[in-house]
C-alpha cells in the first residue's frame, strides 16, 4: 500500500496571504502546503480547491475511487476539477460518502457523474484491494465527519475535535495514524470539545494510550511552527510523531 500526500494544510493554503506569520514566512519547502488531500494507490480521500494543480504537479491522471470524510469547503471544493469526463482517463469511479454530504455534492455539481454510494458514520467496503472501515468523529457543527481504517493498518482523521471512547479501540496498536494537525498544544476553539480541532498534544498521549505505532500530522495549522521545528517538538511529545509535508510517500 503506498500512501501519497497531495497536500496538507489545513482550511488555507500556506503560507496564508498577507500573513507575516514565522510559517508563512518560512523559505522551507515543506512549509510551502496546499490543502489536504491524500491518494493510497489508486484510492483518493478528499477533493480540496487545489486538487486541479496537486494532479498536475504529481502526474495523477486516474483514480479508482473517492472518499469526501466531510463537507466542509476544503474537502470537496475539488470535486468539479475532476469530475468524471473531465478526468479523462477515467470512466466510472464511486464516491463514497455520508448522506448529509451528497446533498452538497449534488446541490453545487450536479453533473459530477461518480457512482453515488452513501456511507453510514459507521460503515465498510472495498475498492479493488482495499478494505475501508468508517466510523464518525466529532469535528463540525453542522458537517458530519468520518475517520477512515484503511487494511486495519492506517488510518486517515484530517479534522476532529474529539474521538468517542467506544471508537478508540478501532485505533488500537494501528501502524500508521494519519491525523489533524491543525493546532500544536490549544484547540480550536478552546472553550468546548463538542466541535473544532484537537491539539497535536492531546493527539500524541492518545496514540501513546492506544500505542499507535507510527503518527503523522497532516492538515497543519499556519500558526503551529515551520516544519523542522514542529518536528522536534513533535518527538517530545511522542517519539513515534513527526509532521508531514506536500508530496511526502510512505509505503506499508
Amino acid at each position: 500500500m503506498k500512501i501519497k500526500f497531495l497536500g496538507t494544510s489545513s482550511g488555507w493554503p500556506s503560507p496564508r496571504i498577507g500573513c507575516n506569520c514565522v510559517q508563512c514566512q518560512s523559505q522551507d519547502p515543506k512549509d510551502k502546503r496546499w490543502r489536504s488531500s491524500i491518494l493510497i494507490d489508486d484510492v483518493l480521500i478528499d477533493a480540496g480547491p487545489d486538487i486541479y494543480h496537486q494532479f498536475i504537479k504529481y502526474n495523477i491522471t486516474k483514480i479508482s475511487g473517492l472518499i469526501i470524510t466531510h463537507s466542509h469547503p476544503d474537502h470537496y471544493l475539488g470535486i468539479h476539477d475532476i469530475a468524471l469526463g473531465k478526468l479523462y482517463q477515467v470512466k466510472s469511479a464511486p464516491l463514497y460518502t455520508l448522506e448529509e454530504n451528497w446533498k452538497y455534492i449534488k446541490r453545487l455539481f450536479p453533473e459530477c457523474r461518480y457512482e453515488e454510494k452513501v456511507l453510514k458514520p459507521e460503515d465498510r467496503f472495498e475498492i479493488e484491494d482495499l478494505k475501508f472501515h468508517t466510523f464518525p468523529v466529532v469535528h463540525g457543527l453542522t458537517h458530519p465527519a468520518i475517520g477512515v481504517i484503511i487494511n486495519k493498518k492506517v488510518v486517515y482523521i484530517p479534522d476532529v475535535r474529539r474521538i468517542e471512547k467506544k471508537y478508540e479501540k478501532l485505533l488500537k496498536e494501528i501502524d500508521l495514524a494519519i491525523i489533524d494537525g491543525s493546532c500544536l498544544d490549544t484547540p480550536f476553539p478552546p472553550w468546548t470539545n463538542s466541535w473544532g480541532h484537537w491539539t497535536m498534544k492531546e493527539a500524541a498521549e492518545l496514540a501513546k494510550k492506544l500505542q499507535i505505532k507510527r503518527v503523522v500530522f497532516t492538515h497543519i495549522g499556519h500558526k503551529t511552527k515551520p516544519h523542522q521545528e514542529l518536528n522536534q517538538v513533535l518527538k517530545k511529545y511522542y517519539e513515534n510523531a513527526e509532521a508531514a509535508y506536500d508530496g511526502m510517500e510512505i509505503e506499508i
